[in-house]
């Protein structure tokens, strides 16, 4: 064998091996961001529940002896509603697509829980190009008593 057939044989071998790696890279690349996803799905879910719905937050306040914990009640329920937002923010930027449909399968599913909750979503997937040029359903959840 000459000179040349070697430099080939080398070449298409490294090509291949090449090709394998990237392949292996690819799926270690969706495993990671699954378990991202997870991860934030999870800890959407945990914010969810220290989201203090009106009433309640009302009733603290009521509550509350002095204007220091008056203030300390707003305040975290604030930094949860900041929280929340911006966990939904990650979960959003790591999904590839997510439509009206992927939505009302939440609300379905009990992941949304609330009119609130779905007004944030609503926000952060109109701006998505998959969403652009589709008519905005109507709501999945009723208005939230007065």
């Amino acid at each position: 064998m000459t000179v040349e057939v070697w430099i080939g044989v080398i070449g298409i071998s490294i090509g291949l091996l090449g090709f394998v790696l990237a392949i292996f890279e690819h799926q270690s690349k969706r495993r990671v961001v699954t378990m991202i996803r997870t991860n934030l799905m999870a800890a959407i879910q945990r914010t969810r529940t220290l989201v203090l719905r009106k009433a309640h937050r009302q009733e603290l306040i009521e509550a509350a002896t002095t204007d220091e914990l008056k203030a300390l009640i707003a305040t975290v329920h604030r930094g949860n509603a900041d929280l929340y937002v911006d966990l939904v923010t990650l979960y959003l930027n790591h999904c590839r697509k997510f439509t009206y449909k992927d939505l009302g399968k939440m609300v379905a599913n009990k992941a949304i829980r609330t009119r609130w909750q779905e007004g944030i979503w609503r926000s952060l997937i109109t701006r998505r190009p998959e969403n652009a040029k589709v008519p905005v359903p109507e709501w999945f959840l009723p208005p939230p008593e007065t």
